[in-house]
């Protein structure tokens, strides 16, 4: 984890030999095969990759039909696919792990949408200069989300736990106006919600820490029902190929691909390029080794798994894997 030296990674892969997947006997149950592969996301850069291929004919193009599915927020996303009332659910490893012990359900990461390298942020009020001064006080976190992540690795490498801190449940949407009006004293943000408050000027928000002091820790993935991916990998590995034709025409035409994007979601073409300059997304073709048992996706579930536990999150685990390379594997196949 960064910032704590006293892990080292034999101790962490002899660990996630052992990380058991969270699990619901299925009971004989089959999953019903709808019409469409349902895709359920919130607004974040990153995930506009979708909307864009879809804009662009690519999953026309591969015979997919697919589904994609708008929520507010990355709790909204989870909860709805705890439901299933969707297929797949972009998140975080936080939204993974919470799913899966929530339900009990065998769920596991199949692709990196991206990794954040600066778009994660914890703002406070301008009069607290150092994370230290946070000690007793309020910060607002989306609850079962990233926001956790992100506060305890803010704390960490302050020496703090998130105990010494209150965290106060709060949806996004509803950070802006509670910072503005002094019910809490810091925020844990993404964008777009993180421009609306950094746009007031230094004046009126402090970033004390954000994803670019962690890199690698907070990433973003899609994940489904173990059974879903045994079932439909063919469908899994299209939206995955889809996403990469949509980031490779971002390269390729970034002007063109960022004015579709930040119009879609009502943004300013300068902003939307800016929040997504706060991401890293990997190639599709140098994917398929971080999803190997003891990878990088797996050391980061295991960070994951320790700062939900040190927010006082107890998680049921059973035998299995949290991650799978095989649709990554699919997809690279001609």
């Amino acid at each position: 984890m960064p910032g704590d030296a006293t892990h080292n990674n034999n101790g962490r892969r002899a660990f996630l030999a052992s990380l058991p997947a969270l699990t619901l006997l299925a009971g004989g149950c089959q999953l019903s095969q709808p019409s469409a592969l349902r895709l359920g996301f919130n607004p974040w850069p990153g995930y506009e990759l979708f909307k864009l291929a879809e804009q662009l004919g690519y999953y026309q193009e591969l015979g997919l039909n697919l589904q994609l599915v708008e929520f507010t927020s990355l709790g909204d996303s989870r909860r709805a696919f705890e439901r299933q009332q969707i297929d797949v659910a972009a998140g975080t490893a936080v939204e993974l792990l919470t799913a899966g012990a929530t339900l009990g359900l065998p769920v596991q990461a199949f692709f990196l949408t991206n990794i954040s390298i600066g778009a994660d942020y914890l703002i406070a009020h301008p009069a607290l200069e150092r994370l230290e001064v946070l000690k007793g006080r309020k910060v607002a976190v989306e609850p079962g989300s990233l926001n956790l992540l992100l506060l305890y690795l803010a704390l960490a490498s302050a020496g703090m736990k998130l105990q010494e801190v209150q965290m106060l449940p709060m949806a996004q949407a509803s950070m802006p106006g509670a910072f503005q009006r002094g019910e809490v004293d810091a925020v844990v943000v993404y964008p777009p919600v993180a421009d609306e408050l950094l746009a007031q000027g230094p004046g009126k928000a402090r970033v004390l820490f954000d994803s670019s002091r962690v890199p690698d820790a907070i990433i973003d993935l899609l994940y489904a029902r173990r059974e879903l991916i045994e079932q439909r990998p063919g469908e899994l590995a299209a939206l995955v190929r889809g996403f990469e034709m949509a980031r490779e025409y971002t390269v390729r035409h970034p002007d063109d691909a960022y004015a579709r994007m930040a119009a879609r979601t009502g943004r300013q073409r300068d902003d939307f390029e800016r929040d997504m300059g706060g991401l890293k997304l990997l190639p599709l073709a140098e994917q398929a080794p971080l999803f190997e048992p003891g990878g990088r996706v797996d050391l980061t579930l295991f960070e994951t798994l320790q700062a939900l536990r040190d927010g006082g999150m107890t998680l049921k685990m059973a035998e299995g894997g949290l991650a799978t390379p095989a649709i990554l594997r699919r997809s690279l196949q001609p």
